[in-house]
């Protein structure tokens, strides 16, 4: 399942390729009608027609790479909820119940195991919170690539909504002979307009994917570490010898 505006520009792609073919299979159809005689006059044409239909392919050479990886903004932004919603706040709430203040240990024991468990609680709490700011990155570094995503897909579509009309104004304006090279030129125009366009917003989604990897590189490090932080006391706190009531 794609998002809408992905959908949306990939529908475009395709009107976009009925147009094109539209507009070779009207210009090719006028050029029919000239008589051989006559045909090293309309060469130039024919020339700039074949220059045309290269400009596509490098077109659709560059459009095909990102319109088989879309991505999937929705999908990604469920996720960074669901490590909101499943990890960094339940997590959050347990940091801010794991204090010294709130636990009874704290005012109805003593002994040995009692100041081990109070010391170890401050640095659990602490691990607790690290957590959550891992978490909280994860769901933001996942929303940044959902938003760049969509970022994409709203300025490819925009490039192929001004291609559409280029290519259709192109069509309408193919009277006859004399006005292909005109058509020519103004559909040569709405491509290049499109490809450097789409060439801008394929080099800027690669830019964020670079930094939002290096950004996961950095979480996953951390996450690596935490493992390691989870205070732990040298007493045994389940002996009962360990503990004296107040």
């Amino acid at each position: 399942m794609t998002s809408e505006v992905i959908g949306d520009t990939q529908d475009k792609f395709r009107e976009l390729e009925e147009r094109v073919a539209d507009f070779f299979d009207k210009a090719n159809d006028a050029l029919s009608w000239v008589p051989g005689q006559f045909e090293h006059l309309i060469e130039p044409i024919r020339d700039g027609l074949d220059r045309l239909r290269q400009k596509i392919d490098e077109l659709w050479s560059k459009v095909n790479e990102f319109l088989d990886n879309s991505g999937d903004p929705d999908k990604l932004n469920r996720f960074a909820d669901e490590w909101s919603d499943a990890i960094g706040n339940p997590v959050g709430n347990v940091a801010a119940n794991v204090k010294l203040d709130h636990m009874r240990t704290n005012i109805e024991w003593t002994g040995r195991a009692a100041e081990a468990y109070k010391a170890n609680v401050p640095r659990q709490s602490e691990l607790l919170e690290k957590i959550q700011s891992v978490a909280i990155e994860i769901r933001d570094s996942l929303r940044s690539l959902a938003n760049g995503i969509e970022t994409f897909w709203i300025a490819v579509a925009f490039a192929v909504a001004s291609a559409l009309v280029a290519i259709t104004g192109a069509i309408a304006g193919l009277a006859g002979v004399v006005t292909i090279p005109a058509g020519i030129a103004a559909a040569a125009g709405g491509v290049s307009a499109l490809i450097a366009s789409a060439g801008v917003a394929v080099t800027e989604i690669k830019a964020l994917m670079d930094k939002e990897s290096i950004a996961q590189e950095s979480i996953v490090q951390k996450a690596e570490a935490l493992g390691d932080e989870w205070a732990t006391s040298s007493f045994d706190l389940s002996d009962i010898d360990n503990w004296e009531p107040f």
